[in-house]
């Protein structure tokens, strides 16, 4: 018999659903650009039929790809334990939310791969990672308000209260929704910058 996790409980599982998304992005996809361009595996493709930008929006699809893999994961959570009582429009609410919002994760682990050069990308996602997603875990902390604030201004803090919106746990507000589209824009644009640039440098 499965057994109602409550609010609080609730809360935490879509956190790190939502924390799961972003690793994706972060360390997963950007952490794989970065060591293909330090083992110069990325150089095969100047004789692959695959053109720049199909790569590049591979990378950006895999990450909505493992997204919905991961709202499938607390779904099954879900019918294994019976730990939320959510109604189906939820559970869709929250698929796009988590689909949607790993696009700037996505994008700026791409653009921290293509910043700076091939050796040093992988400590710098790494450091990146952690600075964004440190407001996953603030709710176990006592932090000063002032600093809240900021970090309440992350994308990682607005996606976990898109993700927790999506299944009535949060109420975000509209420039809420702007500034994280904001971010995902921002950091598309960025992302295939660098990585044009990157490829003019290897091919051109």
């Amino acid at each position: 018999m499965g057994r109602d996790l409550g609010g609080l409980g609730e809360e935490f599982l879509v956190r790190f659903a939502a924390l799961g998304v972003m690793n994706v992005g972060l360390l997963a996809i950007g952490l794989g650009a970065a060591s293909e361009r330090a083992y110069g595996w990325i150089r095969l493709r100047q004789v692959a039929p695959m053109p720049p930008l199909a790569y590049f929006l591979g990378k950006v699809s895999t990450g909505a790809v493992m997204a919905a893999l991961t709202a499938l994961g607390v779904l099954l959570v879900e019918l294994v334990f019976g730990a939320v009582s959510w109604p189906y429009y939820a559970w869709v609410s929250l698929t796009l939310a988590l689909v949607l919002g790993s696009l700037p994760f996505t994008a700026l682990g791409l653009a921290a791969a293509y910043l700076v050069r091939p050796n040093s990308a992988q400590p710098l996602i790494v450091y990146t990672a952690a600075f964004v997603l440190f407001p996953v875990f603030m709710p176990l902390l006592r932090l000063p308000e002032w600093i809240q604030t900021i970090f309440s201004y992350l994308p990682s803090a607005l996606f976990i209260d898109l993700a927790l919106g999506a299944v009535g746990l949060a109420s975000p507000s509209l420039p809420s929704f702007v500034l994280l589209a904001a971010y995902t824009i921002a950091f598309l644009l960025l992302a295939a910058w660098l990585f044009g640039r990157d490829e003019g440098s290897t091919f051109g």
